[in-house]
């Protein structure tokens, strides 16, 4: 027991885990000379699970080679330093065929010509955040730890037992295990021995495994951006008749250009909606309302088409005919050299949406 605790404390500070493992490297960090309190340890379920008191870590790092214990015996380091670069995912090796909760302790003694420094379960994506090992864990120590409390009856225990035991096995993505170097890696990789009796049916180095996977996961989305880009150069300008108000007379009003496509939405809000106030080209300013119900209950709403903003009188003549299209295709050649200015990426608009049409555009 002393010595499967040396060997697990070990672990914890190895070029296997310590590296990447930010838990203990917060902790590290608060002391100038690296060390961790070793009450930090007692929170580790592999440490809780066998009930190992503060004694007995100060006695396991006592009995180190490779760790270092503080004068006062409650607090300990890593003697080596961090190395330079991390080859852990060189020297590791994918395998499928293990069973699922396969600890690193069985494979260890199976490979026992090797040096196995530690063993991880391939998650699925969609239950990586569910079963991935907590801070300061090793993945064995993640598939420890104690299952909740229940107040289920003896055959419903039973039968969640089973249910989750087929749930761990078609979940089941197979393993990782790291050598202490490439050579043993790759001698594993070349006479694919059995482990526990079991012959492997996927050998592969790590990087061979996770590669095809990349590949995957970057191309799609590559393309299907591009494809978006293109449905978007292609997507023809569509707009929605009987939206347009021409605001006769509010081109007069000295106010700033937000400050009047508000005062102008707050006057038809009884009305409709105004979803964009602008001003064309030749001066005059248009208000796009949300629907074309909208845009004739305001018209009609205001005493003969008249209301004031500022003091001012304006009056909204609801656009049709040449001067409706007009006042469209205007709308649409703003919008292709705005797309044009942003190398062919689309903007805000197309099929009467936005700046072109039927409704989300700015102030």
């Amino acid at each position: 027991m002393a010595q499967a605790l040396q060997k697990q404390l070990e672990f914890y500070f190895s070029d296997s885990n310590y590296p990447r493992d930010k838990f203990m490297r917060a902790h590290a960090a608060k002391s100038e000379e690296g060390y961790i309190p070793l009450e930090v340890f007692l929170t580790f379920n592999k440490i809780k699970e066998n009930k190992h008191t503060l004694e007995d870590l100060q006695n396991a790092a006592a009995a180190s080679e490779q760790l270092a214990l503080s004068e006062d015996k409650n607090q300990v380091r890593r003697l080596a330093p961090l190395p330079t670069t991390d080859i852990a995912t060189e020297r590791s090796v994918y395998v499928f065929g293990l069973p699922t909760g396969v600890t690193l302790e069985e494979i260890a003694e199976s490979l026992s010509t090797y040096k196995v420094l530690s063993l991880r379960a391939v998650r699925a994506k969609e239950d990586k955040k569910k079963t991935e090992a907590k801070d300061g864990e090793t993945a064995t120590d993640s598939k420890k730890r104690p299952a909740p409390a229940t107040d289920a009856a003896p055959e419903e225990k039973k039968q969640k037992t089973e249910t989750e035991g087929e749930q761990n096995n078609k979940e089941n993505k197979g393993h990782f295990i790291e050598f202490a170097d490439l050579e043993q890696a790759k001698q594993f990789i070349d006479t694919k021995p059995k482990v526990n009796g079991i012959e492997l049916t996927n050998i592969q180095d790590k990087m061979s495994y996770l590669k095809p996977k990349k590949e995957k996961k970057e191309k799609p989305a590559k393309d299907n951006n591009k494809k978006d880009r293109e449905a978007k150069k292609e997507e023809p300008f569509t707009w929605t008749p009987g939206v347009l108000v021409n605001l006769e007379g509010a081109n007069d009003i000295d106010l700033e250009s937000r400050e009047l496509a508000r005062k102008i939405k707050d006057e038809f809000a009884q009305f409709g909606k105004v979803a964009f106030v602008e001003k064309n080209a030749d001066g005059q300013i248009i208000a796009r309302f949300s629907t074309p119900e909208d845009a004739q209950k305001s018209v009609a709403g205001t005493e003969n088409g008249e209301f004031t903003v500022a003091e001012k009188k304006i009056k909204a003549v609801l656009l049709t005919g040449e001067q409706e299209e007009a006042q469209w295709k205007r709308v649409e050649a703003s919008m292709k050299e705005r797309q044009s200015s942003r190398g062919g990426r689309g903007g805000r608009g197309g099929r009467g949406r936005g700046r072109g049409g039927r409704g989300k555009g700015r102030d």
